[in-house]
């Protein structure tokens, strides 16, 4: 769809980079529905590997999208189980792994940590590009989330990051959480705009 979004002004569209990689085809399509699957890496705690296939099964049905290409920023739980669903259905997965070495940018803010320098800000910079390709690419761009709330109550701040950023760039309708967890039924509207309860 190539219109300028209000993410232009915190990442411009010439800085959104290819994919990493794409499994399941040698190239995206050009139209269609561009569908970032996303979620809490504790998602696994959750769900066995066969419930959170049908969550996502669930979520996609009732949001009635018909995804052409899935994309990933390849992180254990849910993203990974989006690339699997995906590649159940022969759908192409545009693959957005976190720069995390990436610290030589001027963005970067880094922090030493086990395996050495990284950056703290990988992950938003990975949902910022995920959330502006699912924008900029194929007739529409459509975020499904799954997020988990932790024994406190509050939401995965990653997953929410992502939340954020695809209302602002695809839209409150384009967007599709259904939330898992120790959720206790009153979800803030700022964090989803749109419920899916399977």
């Amino acid at each position: 769809n190539g219109a300028t979004t209000l993410m232009d002004d915190i990442l411009p569209p010439n800085d959104v980079p290819a994919p990493e990689y794409i499994r399941n085809a040698d190239s995206v399509p050009a139209d269609g529905t561009f569908t970032v699957i996303a979620g809490s890496r504790s998602a696994t705690d959750e769900f066995t590997d066969s419930g959170l296939q049908d969550r996502i099964t669930s979520v996609v049905n009732d949001a009635g999208v018909d995804p052409t290409v899935v994309i990933s920023g390849t992180a254990n739980g849910v993203d990974e189980a989006g690339e699997e669903w995906a590649g159940n259905r022969d759908i192409p997965v545009a693959c957005f792994p976190a720069p995390w070495s990436d610290t030589d940018h001027e963005e970067a803010v880094v922090r030493e940590g086990q395996y050495g320098k990284y950056d703290a800000l990988a992950g938003p910079r990975r949902n910022r590009w995920m959330a502006n390709y699912a924008a900029q690419n194929g007739d529409r761009g459509v975020l499904i989330a799954i997020l988990v709330y932790d024994e406190h109550g509050s939401p995965s701040s990653g997953t929410s990051d992502m939340i954020d950023l695809c209302r602002t760039v695809l839209g409150d309708e384009h967007v599709f959480v259904s939330p898992a967890g120790n959720y206790d039924g009153n979800i803030s509207s700022d964090i989803e705009p749109v419920i899916v309860r399977p």
